[in-house]
């Protein structure tokens, strides 16, 4: 029976990050027709997003569907599996990149994500987060949100990690609002030090946007706290 399991996890697991090829290609046709990077890059995400999130095993609940369109923002999300991949393409379809740390570029899938847009920062050299800012606001003054996890690392269980600052800071920079994305279950699919997708249920709720014009170097702690809170409580945390 184990072995049954671990066969039908391991075509699973080939399904759903397979896509990433003819979805990868299919990216680079659109782009080339088009002569648009930009085209190619919604191309990659909304195929990526719709075939992969066709799992067998896996299904979804997604909740506040309404508050996506309202763009540019920054998207920032609970990180419980690398399974989000896939799930946030799926939901994000267009106008989207995010910003990684560096080692992801070294991955098998780094060429990928390095084409289709995203940002990779060195968290050890404090100097090139003023670059990737800089960066960031080009892509939201033409349209583009971002995705971000402010824990800043998948968590090793269910339980939600302190919120570091640089979302924060990115939307107070660009004057745009924080979007949050509660993800639940999404650690019962690839747990951390996991290779092999298992099934599961997540359930996802969209929260209403936070406005962060008004915000400030001095109210920052609060408003992470306040936006840390938001998560807690939809998980049932608190």
């Amino acid at each position: 029976m184990q072995l049954v399991q671990f066969f039908k996890n391991f075509f699973r697991t080939i399904y759903a990050f397979g896509w990433l090829i003819p979805s990868s290609i299919y990216a680079i046709i659109v782009g080339l027709v088009s002569w648009s990077h930009r085209r190619g890059i919604d191309a990659l995400v909304t195929s990526y997003g719709f075939l992969s999130t066709t799992t067998p095993g896996i299904t979804y609940s997604i909740h506040g569907e309404e508050y996506l369109d309202k763009r540019p923002t920054i998207f920032i999300f609970n990180h419980q599996s690398n399974a989000e991949l896939f799930i946030l393409a799926h939901l994000f379809k267009k106008n989207i990149s995010a910003i990684a740390k560096r080692e992801l570029k070294r991955s098998p899938i780094g060429p990928i994500l390095w084409v289709g847009g995203m940002l990779f920062i060195d968290r050890s050299k404090s100097s090139e987060a003023i670059e990737i800012f800089n960066s960031a606001k080009e892509y939201v003054a033409k349209g583009i949100s971002f995705a971000i996890a402010p824990e800043g690392t998948r968590s090793e269980s269910y339980e939600l990690g302190e919120f570091k600052k640089g979302a924060f800071r990115l939307a107070m920079a660009t004057q745009v609002s924080l979007t949050p994305i509660v993800i639940m279950n999404s650690h019962d699919i690839l747990p951390k030090g996991k290779i092999l997708l298992r099934p599961a249920k997540v359930v996802i709720h969209i929260l209403r946007p936070i406005p962060t014009k008004n915000w400030t170097i001095d109210t920052i702690e609060n408003n992470i706290k306040e936006t840390r809170n938001l998560f807690l409580d939809k998980l049932g945390q608190k």
